[in-house]
């Protein structure tokens, strides 16, 4: 019985011993990336420094260009915007970056999917695991999923997803990112299906307007100035989708810039990469579009 338990407990030292040992080699893939995705993920929690961030999912870093918004009113301006996340993971990163300083102006571009629609809020907080033990990340995981307190003591867990990328970032990047804004240079070939009338159904999630409301309020309370924005969707009629967000930001008495179907791009498919991105001239142009909005604002 005395040996079982030594060795026991020899074999959970030796699995304690690999995971604190992988986690300093994570830690440094994670904070060294030469570039790609681990880079950029990186410099957004832990180095922005620019006047002007905006959040949002794939749409945000698809659709606006810092470059742009920089040469244009002289201010900093970084794309904050990550694929297929929205308030739950932006609102952990803006605590993070807020932890470090304060920017002027968030632009935040909604998603229904992200930011509205029910659906697996877990996935949403996978880019925060290595940074739970910083101010006010570990609320997130508690709101979201209890247990995980207990699984993120693990290096191993907290890197489970993200190893192979990290390894491509710190040898060869393969995605081309430009402050943030990731291009497309294709245009699409194809006519996307319809959206058949009544077909959508929306559950609206109260965790995700929980957390638009704790940016909104915290924003306020230290002096940043948030614009919403909806920028344009392919072929789309009715923004209707965004009307309980639309709701709580009214209530603020904050903007919200809905060009979800303009009529110079929504409908224009030498604009579009796919029927949800804009293409690097589509992006060109909506970033040119609110040039004139967002200079109000620096003034």
């Amino acid at each position: 019985m005395k040996r079982f338990i030594c060795y026991t407990a020899l074999f959970l030292g030796l699995i304690l011993l690999i995971d604190r040992l992988s986690g300093l080699c994570f830690d440094y893939l994670n904070s060294h990336a030469i570039g790609g995705d681990t880079a950029n993920q990186y410099y957004v929690c832990k180095q922005t420094d620019e006047d002007i961030l905006i959040f949002g999912s794939s749409r945000a870093n698809h659709h606006y260009i810092p470059s742009i918004i920089e040469d244009s009113l002289d201010v900093s301006c970084y794309n904050c915007g990550i694929d297929g996340n929205g308030i739950l993971l932006h609102y952990g990163r803006y605590r993070l970056i807020t932890d470090r300083y304060t920017p002027k102006i968030i632009i935040y571009d909604l998603v229904t999917a992200f930011d509205i629609s029910q659906n697996d809020n877990l996935k949403y907080l996978d880019q925060l695991k290595q940074y739970h033990d910083e101010a006010g990340i570990i609320d997130l995981f508690d709101d979201v999923s209890p247990m995980e307190r207990y699984k993120l003591y693990s290096k191993l867990y907290q890197y489970n997803t993200k190893f192979i990328q990290m390894l491509s970032d710190n040898i060869r990047p393969q995605q081309l990112v430009i402050k943030g804004y990731k291009p497309i240079y294709k245009t699409m070939d194809y006519e996307p299906k319809a959206q058949e009338p009544g077909k959508k159904v929306l559950t609206v999630d109260s965790l995700k307007l929980k957390y638009l409301e704790k940016l909104i309020m915290d924003t306020q309370t230290k002096g940043i100035r948030l614009i919403f924005m909806i920028s344009p969707n392919y072929k789309a009629k009715s923004s209707v989708e965004f009307d309980a967000a639309k709701e709580i930001i009214a209530r603020y008495g904050l903007p919200l810039y809905d060009f979800y179907s303009d009529e110079e791009i929504s409908f224009d498919k030498s604009f579009w990469g796919d029927s949800f991105h804009l293409n690097d001239e589509g992006a060109q142009t909506f970033t040119r579009k609110i040039i004139p909005i967002l200079r109000e604002y620096i003034k």
